[in-house]
């Protein structure tokens, strides 16, 4: 009786391990190796909230690159949007380009429904999206569902070790299945 138990135990412990290379396997592609984009000419580059210390250059550096005409920043009031908050409080006259948003909810979904309605009310046709590697599957399916502006994915390379690029793989992981189960948008605006 105990031999059986212990195959069991051991066909099972087999199966978890494969299910986790396999998960790491999909996970790294989606989120470690994804490919960058290269925008030509955009109407508008947009820095998603979070990590503004590594998006916002980038953002500025993708801006000047494309001379794209209009930045755009999401403002956030948190800790890790420091930069771009700062940025958007701190500018002396608005300009016609650059602007700041403030998503409702302050999440990538309530982001991805801002920029559907600052495509729309600008007329944007393509736009540059900012966000870090991790980030580029998730927020960049939100972003396809919600407009109907060809949106290129560009990211920022995080400084991340080992356990936060653990604790990225599992909160993207579970935020994708959520956005492929769960449309933020069932035809873009």
């Amino acid at each position: 009786m105990a031999r059986a138990w212990e195959r069991t135990l051991l066909r099972v412990g087999i199966a978890v391990l494969l299910c986790t290379f396999l998960w790491l396997f999909v996970a790294a592609q989606l989120f470690v190796f994804v490919p960058q984009g290269h925008p030509g000419k955009v109407d508008a580059v947009i820095v998603l909230g979070g990590r503004s210390d590594e998006r916002l250059p980038a953002g500025m550096k993708l801006q000047e690159s494309t001379g794209a005409p209009m930045l755009v920043l999401s403002k956030t009031g948190l800790l890790g949007n420091v930069e771009a908050d700062m940025l958007c409080d701190t500018r002396s006259n608005p300009s016609s380009s650059f602007e700041c948003f403030t998503a409702v909810p302050l999440n990538t979904r309530g982001e991805a429904e801002a920029i559907s309605e600052l495509v729309r009310v600008h007329g944007w046709k393509h736009i540059a999206v900012v966000t870090s590697k991790y980030h580029v599957t998730r927020s960049g399916e939100l972003l396809r569902q919600c407009t109907v502006a060809d949106v290129t994915m560009v990211y920022s390379e995080p400084s991340l070790g080992v356990l936060g690029w653990a604790w990225r793989l599992v909160v993207e992981s579970a935020g994708t299945v959520d956005v492929m189960m769960r449309p933020e948008c069932d035809s873009p605006r």
